[in-house]
C-alpha cells in the first residue's frame, strides 16, 4: 500500500505507486469480502467511525491504542505488515496526505470494533466483492473501483470511503487531500511549492509532503533535507520525511536527512518518546527493545506468533498483542498464505 503502504488493501510498490490489493485478485476471485457492504453497516461489530475524521497529533496518540490499530490493520491490509503500519501511524506528521499515512483518524473505531477483519469495511469502508456492473466512480466521497483497473479479476469491485480517513474521493488517485491536478510521472519534476512543501507525481496526481520548514528542514528537488553538513543519504521523495538516525543528544536525534545533517527533537513525535539507540541504530520511539519499520523495509524485528499472541515492534517497543481479544481466531505469519498476523485475513 504505501510506499503503500501501507494500507486499505491497496497495494503500492516502494515509489508508491497504488494499486487495489496485492492479493486482490485472489481475493477477487474467490468473492469473499465479508460484509459485503462497502460502508459501515458490519453489525457484529462493537464500534462506531468518528463523527468527524480528524488526524491526531503524534503527541496525542495513546501508545497502546496505535499497537493495537496496528495489529488489526497490518493484519488485515496484507501489505506492509504490522511493523510498518504502526510506523504509519506515528509517522503521519512526516507524510503526504496519502490514505496509508492517515489511518490514526479512526483509531478508537479499529480498536474496540472487536470483530477481526470486518473492522476495515466496517471503519474504513474496504470491501472487495463480486460485482457485475461495476463503473468506477466517486459517490458521496466513497470510491469505488473495478476489476483490472485497480488490479482486481473482471468482475469484481473495490470500494473505500475516504471520508473515514478526512480525505476526498478521486477516481484517478482513490483519495486525495484537496482539489487535484493531472501529471506525467514520466515527464514531472519534482519540486517545491511556494510555502516549501515537496510536489512530486504519483498515480498521475500531483501530491505534496509535509512542510519542511516546520521540522527544521528546507525543501530541495521535490523532497525536504537537512539544513547543516553534507552527509551519507538517498535524497528521498516528497512523500515521507526519513530520519536517518546517527546519533542522541539527550532527546534531539541527529540525522541525515536527504543527504545534509538535521536534528529532531523526539519528544515532539509521540507521548513518551525519546531518544533511542538498538544494535547501533538511532531513531525517536518509545523504547530501545527494537528498530522500528523504516517506510521503506519493514523492521529488522520480524513480526512473530506464539499460538494466538501476535509479537511485533512499536515505535521501538516489543508488544504482544492477543489476537483473540480483537476477533481474531488465531495468529499465523506465512507470507505465502497472506498471513502477516491475525487471523483470519479479510478476504479468506
Amino acid at each position: 500500500m504505501s510506499g503503500a503502504a501501507g494500507g486499505a488493501g491497496t497495494t503500492t510498490d516502494q515509489g508508491g505507486t497504488t494499486s487495489v490489493g496485492t492479493n486482490a485478485g485472489a481475493a477477487g476471485e474467490a468473492g469473499k469480502g465479508q460484509s459485503g457492504s462497502g460502508g459501515s453497516s458490519n453489525t457484529t461489530c462493537h464500534s462506531t467511525r468518528a463523527a468527524t475524521p480528524a488526524l491526531p497529533l503524534a503527541t496525542e496518540l495513546d501508545p497502546d491504542q496505535v499497537a493495537l490499530a496496528a495489529a488489526v490493520i497490518g493484519s488485515c491490509w496484507d501489505d506492509d505488515g504490522v511493523n510498518r503500519n504502526a510506523s504509519h501511524l506515528w509517522h503521519a506528521n512526516l507524510a503526504a496526505g496519502r490514505f496509508y499515512y492517515r489511518t490514526a483518524t479512526e483509531l478508537a473505531c479499529v480498536v474496540n470494533a472487536g470483530c477481526g477483519c470486518d473492522a476495515i469495511d466496517h471503519c474504513f469502508g474496504f470491501d472487495i466483492g463480486p460485482s457485475a456492473a461495476c463503473d468506477s466512480s466517486c459517490e458521496d466521497g466513497v470510491f469505488t473501483g473495478c476489476g483490472r483497473d485497480v488490479g482486481l479479476a473482471d468482475g469484481y469491485r473495490a470500494t473505500f470511503d475516504c471520508n473515514s480517513v478526512g480525505l476526498a474521493c478521486d477516481t484517478t488517485a482513490l483519495c486525495v487531500d484537496g482539489p487535484t491536478t493531472t501529471c506525467d510521472v514520466a515527464t514531472f519534476v519534482p519540486g517545491c511549492t511556494a510555502d516549501g512543501r515537496p510536489e512530486f507525481c504519483d498515480a498521475g496526481v500531483v501530491w505534496h509532503g509535509a512542510a519542511c520548514d516546520a521540522l527544521g528542514l528546507a525543501c530541495a528537488q521535490g523532497a525536504c533535507v537537512g539544513k547543516g553538513a553534507d552527509c551519507q543519504t538517498y535524497l528521498g521523495d516528497g512523500e515521507v520525511i526519513e530520519f536517518d538516525g546517527a546519533g542522541c543528544a539527550g532527546d534531539t536525534l541527529e540525522a541525515c536527512v536527504g543527504g545534509k545533517s538535521a536534528t529532531l527533537d523526539c519528544t515532539t513525535q509521540g507521548p513518551g518518546f525519546g531518544c533511542r539507540e538498538h544494535d547501533g541504530a538511532f531513531f525517536c520511539g518509545l523504547a530501545s527493545e527494537c528498530v522500528p519499520a523504516a517506510e521503506g523495509s519493514d523492521s529488522s524485528f520480524a513480526a512473530s506468533c506464539d499460538g494466538s499472541v501476535l509479537t511485533f515492534c512499536n515505535a521501538g517497543r516489543v508488544e504482544h498483542v492477543e489476537c483473540t481479544s480483537l476477533g481474531f481466531t488465531g495468529c499465523d505469519i506465512d507470507h505465502a498464505k497472506g498471513h502477516y498476523g491475525c487471523v483470519p485475513r479479510q478476504f479468506e
